[in-house]
């Protein structure tokens, strides 16, 4: 018998340092949770992913993204049990050009944001309200 994996989820920041700016997903109206929100680019853990929230973020951004994610250059930043009960691990990647041309995958849009104007304007999903948050004072200790 397989032993029973607990839930968990990777999500990451893709930023740009010169306008400290980070890239966020705008979900589509008919997502099963938190419909026409902007939140981070991620997901669940799956099968293949090896319990491995590094290898979950790149394969969710290569999924959502088009990205090839070189894990020598990704920075884990912290993890947390959401509202829902499962483990988030949060992680921020160098991103150098803010005018590259994703190939969206999944979601309605993308758009580059402070963390100002993301708290101060747009419609957040609970988990992207906090980590933006938690990165504001990751940042400001830099």
């Amino acid at each position: 018998m397989t032993p029973m994996r607990e839930p968990f989820g990777g999500a990451c920041f893709l930023y740009h340092a010169p306008s400290r700016r980070v890239l966020l997903q705008h979900r589509t109206d008919d997502a099963p949770a938190f419909p026409s929100h902007w939140g981070m680019f991620g997901g669940r853990g799956e099968e293949e992913d090896g319990d491995d929230p590094m290898r979950t973020v790149r394969r969710e951004l290569r999924e959502e993204l088009g990205l090839e994610l070189d894990p020598s250059t990704v920075v884990r930043l912290w993890d947390y049990l959401t509202d829902r009960g499962s483990h988030r691990y949060v992680f921020l990647y160098p991103w150098a050009d803010p005018e590259y041309s994703f190939e969206l995958g999944e979601g309605q849009g993308y758009g580059w944001f402070t963390i100002g104007e993301a708290l101060g304007t747009l419609l957040l999903t609970s988990n992207a309200r906090r980590d933006l948050t938690l990165l504001a004072e990751y940042l400001s200790g830099e």
